[in-house]
């Protein structure tokens, strides 16, 4: 009787108290598209893809780059990379002269006319925009799922080169009369076209590129991000002329950078 009584008054007070000792909790591991789990991401800009395929490769101001991105911690990355903008575009006007005094100059070059003839002068100037620059910044991300959004600002220095090209075009007009007396003006063009003049001029470029967009993972390892950029730098000139420098302000589209990342 008294183990019993022994055995009952001690194993109470020990059952009680293992039901209060709570079992402890297993740590979630992080998703896979947190950057908890990968730190680091390489973006490839595929806009110049998009605008061939949607036919707006040659009629838009187009650029392209590329980023690395090195997380410290779960939503803010130190980031490096490169862009590079192009853009051709040209412009045209027609005058008419009349060569009365039997030439016509036409760059560095006199072309005999007859006189009282009308030349027509077409002139051409074509326009050739290329910048590349070197950026590094920083970057912060926030949200809990597979979309999240961006912001951050990068410093940037790169150079600017503008070639422009002129041409001109020479055209007379002579009548011509058909048997049934009906007059007609013919448009011919006795010289090629040529380049008479053309100019380079080479700037640099020093500033700073806010953005701001948001990024969507496909995969563990892949995801696109889209982003709207701004560039605000000043230029120095370095060759050329007319030389201009000053404070400009630059975005290629609205949405100027899309993003195909591999995270690793």
């Amino acid at each position: 009787m008294r183990y019993i009584l022994f055995v009952a008054v001690f194993a109470i007070p020990l059952t009680g108290f293992s039901q209060k000792v709570k079992k402890p909790k297993r740590e979630r591991p992080a998703p896979q598209w947190d950057t908890l789990y990968f730190k680091n991401e390489f973006s490839v800009d595929v806009s110049p893809v998009i605008n061939f395929l949607t036919g707006d490769f040659g009629n838009v101001r187009q650029s392209f780059g590329a980023t690395y991105r090195r997380f410290f911690d779960k939503n803010d990355a130190l980031r490096i990379g490169t862009r590079h903008g192009y853009h051709n575009y040209a412009t045209s006007y027609d005058r008419l002269r009349n060569a009365d005094a039997g030439f016509v100059y036409m760059g560095d070059s006199i072309l005999p006319m007859k006189p009282g003839d009308t030349v027509f002068t077409r002139s051409f100037q074509q326009t050739r925009y290329y910048t590349p620059d070197i950026r590094f910044g920083y970057e912060h991300r926030f949200g809990k799922r597979r979309v999240k959004c961006m912001l951050g600002v990068d410093a940037l220095i790169g150079v600017e080169r503008i070639r422009t090209i002129e041409n001109e075009q020479h055209f007379t007009f002579q009548t011509y009369t058909d048997s049934l007396g009906t007059s007609y003006f013919i448009v011919s063009d006795p010289y090629p076209q040529f380049p008479y003049n053309e100019n380079i001029v080479t700037n640099l470029k020093v500033g700073l590129s806010p953005f701001v967009g948001a990024q969507i993972h496909l995969t563990k390892r892949f995801s696109l991000n889209a982003c709207f950029l701004l560039d605000l730098f000043w230029t120095i000139p370095v060759s050329g002329k007319p030389k201009y420098s000053g404070f400009n302000i630059s975005t290629d589209a609205f949405i100027a950078d899309i993003g195909f990342t591999v995270h690793f």
